[in-house]
C-alpha cells in the first residue's frame, strides 16, 4: 500500500455539464440585464454630443471633465444606497423609482443650458 492516496485527473472543461438557471432566475435577471444597457447607451448617446453644446454656450472644457467625472462616482455611490433599499422596500419599486428619476433627470437635462443661461443672464422669469 502506497503512503500517497492516488488521486484522479480533474474533469476537463469540455466534459462538465453545462451551468443550468433555473427559469425563475433568466426572468430576473433580463429585465436588470436590459435597464443596465439602456442606461449605459444613453449615457453614451450623451457623450459626443454635450462637449460640442457646451463649446456652442462657451462653457469651459473643465466643467465638461466634472460632468463625465462625476457620474461614475454618483453611480458608485447611488448604488451602495440602493441595495439597502432593495432589502427594505423591495425590488419592483427600487426598479419603478429608479426608472422615474432617470426619466425625470433626463428631461431636465434637456432644459440645463436654458436654465443655466437664464441664471447667468439674471433672467428668472421662466
Amino acid at each position: 500500500e502506497s503512503l500517497f492516496p492516488t488521486m484522479t485527473p480533474p474533469t476537463p472543461p469540455s466534459q462538465l455539464p453545462p451551468p443550468s438557471t433555473p427559469p425563475l432566475e433568466r426572468r430576473r435577471i433580463l429585465p436588470l440585464i436590459l435597464i443596465a444597457i439602456v442606461s449605459n447607451s444613453s449615457y453614451s448617446c450623451i457623450a459626443p454630443i454635450l462637449p460640442l453644446e457646451m463649446d456652442k454656450h462657451q462653457i469651459p472644457q473643465h466643467w465638461v471633465s466634472l460632468i463625465f467625472l462625476l457620474f461614475p462616482i454618483g453611480y458608485s455611490l447611488s448604488s451602495l444606497a440602493v441595495s439597502r433599499l432593495f432589502e427594505k422596500v423591495g425590488t419592483g419599486k427600487v426598479i419603478a423609482i429608479g426608472m422615474g428619476w432617470q426619466s425625470l433627470l433626463f428631461f431636465w437635462l434637456g432644459y440645463v443650458f436654458e436654465v443655466s443661461l437664464a441664471i447667468t443672464n439674471n433672467d428668472y422669469h421662466w
